[in-house]
C-alpha cells in the first residue's frame, strides 16, 4: 500500500505540472467567470446560490459556489517566468495544504469545451454511473436491492452534484467505483485485492476532491460490497470492513500527507505545518464537545427535508409491514449475520462527524451527505430483513408478492418525483423559512467612514477575524 501512495502522489504532481502547460483559450475562461457571475452572485438560480440566507436554509439543493470560483479560478491560473512561477501555480500557494487534482482534468476540457458543457457532460455521467450501478445491483440480487440503492441516492441530490464542480468528483469515484467492485467481485473477497484497490480510492478520493464528503467513496462502495458480494457471515464481513476503512483511510490520508510534503519541498514554505494547524482547528480537538453536538444537529437536519423525510418513513413504514405480516402467519424473524457488519459501517458518519466536528459544522451544506451512509444503511437492512437470500427455508422467507412489490414501486416512484420537484425551490420560499437568520451583505461606504461592529463569536475559539 505503500507504494501505491508514492506511486500515487508522483503522477499526480506530474499531473498537477503538465495539465497547467496547457494553453488558456481566452474566450472559454470568459464565458466561465460570466456564467458564474450569473449562477452564483445573481442569485436569479437561488437553488444553486448560496449566499445569506440560502447557506443557512436547510435546503439540500443548493450548491456551494464561492468554492466552486475557486476550483475555476485555478483551473485558468496562469503562469509565466519559468519553473519557479509554474510551481506556485502547480502547487497552489493559497491552498496548498490541497492536491487540487480537478485541474489536471478542467484545464485540458475547458480549453475546447465551456463551463456550461461541463455541466451537462456531468450531469450525464452522474446518470450513466448510477444506470450502470442499478443494473449490476438487479443482476446480482434483486429489485428490492436496487430500489434500496436508488433511495441512496436521491438522498445526495444528483441533480445538483451533476452540475456542481464542487460535489461532482466524489460522486463519481464512488459510483464508478462501485461499478467496478461490482464487476470484480469476486476479487474483492481477497484481502490481496481488496486493499489495493481502496487504497487506489483513498488516493483519488483525496487529489480530486476539496474536503466535501470524502468517507462516501468508501462507505458507498463497501455497503454495496457487502450487499452483493461477500458471504453471510459475521467474522468474514466484519473484517471485510474494518481492512477496506484501513485501506482507503491509509489512501486518503497518505496521499494527503504526501502533498503537504511535496509541497513544503516545492514551495519553500511550511505546508505540514499549516495542515497540522488546519486539522487540529478543523477537528474536535480544538474544539469542546458542543461543537460535536451542533456538527450532528446541523449535518442531520437536513433530513428532515421534505421528499427525504417521505422516503425515510415510507421505508420504515414498509418494514413494520413486513413485522406484522410475519408476526400474523407465524414466521419466525430471521436476522442475516452480515447485519452486524452493515451497522459498523453506517456509524462510521457518525465517527466522521466526530472527528471533523468543527468542519462539518461549518460546511454541513454539504457534508451532510455524509450522514446518508447512515442512512443507506438503514435502507440496506430493511431488506435483508424483508427479503432474504436465496437458499434459506421458505417458511422463514418473506415472499415478495405482486401486491407489495407494486406498493413498494408506486412509494418510490412517488418520493422520487417529489424529490424533483421540490429540489428547486424558489427564492421567497427561501426568504420565508429564513427569516430569523440574517443574510450575509456587501455595504458600500464612502471613504473614510466610520464603522461599527458588534462581534458575537459563533465558534469556540477565534484565532482570527477581519472587518
Amino acid at each position: 500500500m505503500i507504494a501505491i501512495v508514492l506511486l500515487s502522489a508522483t503522477i499526480g504532481t506530474l499531473l498537477c505540472y503538465f495539465s497547467y502547460l496547457v494553453p488558456i483559450n481566452s474566450e472559454i475562461e470568459d464565458l466561465a467567470f460570466e456564467t458564474l457571475d450569473f449562477q452564483g452572485y445573481s442569485c436569479d438560480y437561488p437553488e444553486i446560490c448560496n449566499y445569506g440566507i440560502y447557506w443557512w436554509s436547510g435546503s439540500p439543493g443548493i450548491a456551494d459556489m464561492n468554492t466552486v470560483h475557486i476550483i475555476i479560478k485555478n483551473t485558468f491560473s496562469r503562469w509565466s517566468g519559468g519553473f519557479s512561477e509554474l510551481t506556485k501555480v502547480a502547487m497552489h500557494e493559497e491552498y496548498s495544504r490541497y492536491w487540487h487534482g480537478y485541474v489536471s482534468i478542467l484545464r485540458p476540457l475547458f480549453y475546447f469545451m465551456t463551463y456550461r458543457n461541463f455541466e451537462i457532460v456531468g450531469g450525464f455521467l452522474v446518470i450513466i454511473s448510477v444506470a450502470l450501478c442499478t443494473a449490476e445491483i438487479s443482476k446480482r440480487k434483486s429489485t428490492p436491492y436496487a430500489f434500496a440503492y436508488l433511495s441512496s441516492v436521491i438522498i445526495i441530490m444528483p441533480g445538483i452534484v451533476g452540475i456542481c464542480l464542487q460535489y461532482i468528483w466524489v460522486f463519481l469515484i464512488a459510483h464508478f467505483g462501485l461499478y467496478i467492485a461490482l464487476r470484480n467481485d469476486r476479487k474483492l473477497c481477497n484481502a490481496l485485492y481488496f486493499m489495493p484497490f481502496y487504497t487506489i480510492v483513498g488516493a483519488v478520493t483525496v487529489y480530486m476532491d476539496f474536503l466535501t464528503y470524502p468517507l462516501y467513496t468508501w462507505g458507498v462502495i463497501e455497503l454495496w460490497v457487502l450487499m452483493c458480494v461477500l458471504n453471510d457471515d459475521t467474522k468474514e464481513t466484519v473484517t471485510h470492513v474494518i481492512g477496506s476503512a484501513i485501506a482507503w483511510g491509509f489512501g486518503y490520508i497518505g496521499m494527503w500527507a504526501s502533498k503537504w510534503m511535496i509541497g513544503s519541498a516545492l514551495l519553500g514554505k511550511n505546508v505540514l505545518a499549516e495542515a497540522r494547524y488546519q486539522l487540529r482547528y478543523r477537528s474536535f480537538l480544538g474544539n469542546g464537545e458542543w461543537m460535536i453536538r451542533s456538527a450532528l444537529f446541523q449535518n442531520f437536519k437536513y433530513y428532515k427535508y421534505g421528499p427525504f423525510y417521505f422516503l425515510m418513513v415510507s421505508w420504515f413504514a414498509f418494514f413494520l409491514v413486513n413485522i406484522l405480516i410475519k408476526l400474523f402467519k407465524g414466521k419466525r424473524i430471521v436476522f442475516k449475520k452480515k447485519t452486524i457488519a452493515v451497522m459498523l459501517l453506517g456509524l462510521s458518519s457518525l465517527a466522521w462527524y466526530f472527528v471533523a466536528a468543527e468542519h462539518t459544522y461549518i460546511h454541513h451544506l454539504f457534508t451532510y451527505r455524509i450522514g446518508s451512509i447512515l442512512v443507506s444503511a438503514c435502507f440496506s437492512l430493511i431488506v435483508l430483513f424483508c427479503f432474504p437470500d436465496e437458499g434459506r427455508d421458505e417458511k422463514n422467507e418473506c415472499r415478495l408478492t405482486r401486491k407489495y412489490f407494486l406498493s413498494l414501486l408506486l412509494i418510490l416512484v412517488l418520493s422520487f418525483v417529489l424529490t424533483i420537484g421540490l429540489v428547486y425551490v424558489t427564492y421567497d420560499e427561501l426568504v420565508v423559512k429564513n427569516t430569523e437568520t440574517p443574510g450575509f451583505e456587501d455595504r458600500y461606504v464612502e471613504a473614510g467612514t466610520s464603522v461599527s461592529f458588534d462581534f458575537i463569536p459563533s465558534f469556540g475559539r477565534i484565532t482570527e477575524y477581519g472587518l
